[in-house]
């Protein structure tokens, strides 16, 4: 028999119980400080340069020490705030390209999944679920983090189970951050939600917007979305490639009077969709690919300005058979 779950902790009541238990103790105040130790730290190194140390030269011997657990534990996760998006670098991991981490009291919430909370200690970083494939099947997923680095990087591994076999990837895990002078969105409102009654279960993976046209590619195709009104948003087309698909990424590229979508897939499609309402395949490029990126340039000829555009792709490993998100594939890893 398994032991009962415990019931959730109330950090606000456990608070206040320190604080009523040092004054018992004899203590006039008590506090509780964040593990968060960047202001910290600057604060010591100018009370140090001042000398307000006085004679207590070991206030200044042990340096950054004071402040950065792990370079007197080296690899501990202590003091490290694991909020946030980080990517996955150095090593494919089975088609995963960063985790989403969501810290709750001691429980980790991996990509908002809260049905398979983690755990965080001073060691790892460790959450694993059981999930379905779309035919019933079961599989695991385990993930862990550990080994924080000063530049604070950490290790990653993700391991998947399916059937009688298991996969272990390892990767690099960074904080993905803003682009120079670039921040967090404000002041944003909902101004409506569009879900067409055949749309086909699955994700949205990206999307471009020219003019008041949406380009929304997801697992059942690329859809046109005519977003003028914004509370009341329009499909105007939709483009679905015959065979089996995963595409995962769109650019748009203007070039002699038309407009094209580059679905990044097996191979490449490129799609006509100059009239939204009928879009249509004209050509393909041979690549397995994940991400597209575009470069524009330009020719001027007899007075006239002809477009070009060159497409680079970044690859992952791919699903096909009509696969879903997150079914997963046992595949070795490599850099």
């Amino acid at each position: 028999m398994s032991a009962p779950t415990p019931p959730p902790t109330d950090w606000h009541a456990l608070a206040a119980a320190i604080a009523r238990w040092g004054r018992a103790l004899g203590f006039r105040e008590v506090g509780i400080a964040d593990t968060e130790l960047t202001e910290a730290e600057e604060h010591l190194h100018r009370w140090l340069a001042a000398g307000r140390h006085g004679e207590m030269h070991y206030m200044a011997k042990h340096g950054t020490a004071r402040t950065r657990p792990a370079e007197l534990v080296p690899g501990t996760l202590a003091s490290w705030d694991p909020n946030g998006r980080w990517f996955l670098t150095g090593t494919r991991v089975g088609g995963v390209s960063s985790f989403h981490f969501a810290q709750q009291g001691q429980e980790i919430i991996v990509d908002r999944d809260a049905r398979f909370p983690g755990t965080i200690s001073d060691d790892q970083l460790f959450q694993r679920g059981m999930y379905q494939t779309g035919q019933g099947e079961p599989y695991t997923i385990a993930r862990r983090v550990s080994n924080l680095r000063s530049d604070g990087t950490a290790r990653a591994e993700r391991a998947v189970c399916f059937a009688d076999i298991c996969t272990v990837c390892t990767a690099k895990l960074e904080r993905a951050t803003h682009n120079a002078g670039e921040g967090e969105g404000k002041g944003l409102t909902l101004a409506s939600e569009l879900r067409g009654a055949d749309w086909g279960p699955g994700y949205t993976f990206n999307v471009r917007v020219a003019g008041t046209i949406a380009y929304l590619i997801r697992q059942d195709g690329l859809h046109m979305i005519e977003t003028a009104d914004p509370a009341h948003p329009v499909e105007l087309g939709r483009w679905k490639r015959a065979g089996d698909g995963y595409s995962n990424d769109v650019k748009l590229v203007d070039a002699g009077g038309k407009r094209y979508a580059l679905i990044a897939d097996y191979p490449v499609d490129i799609v006509d969709v100059t009239d939204p309402a009928h879009p249509r395949l004209v050509a393909q490029i041979p690549v397995e690919a994940h991400t597209l990126f575009t470069e524009a340039t330009s020719t001027r000829t007899s007075g006239r300005t002809t477009g070009r555009a060159r497409c680079s792709t970044s690859r992952t490993p791919r699903r096909r058979n009509g696969s879903a998100r997150g079914t997963p594939t046992p595949r070795s890893c490599t850099t």
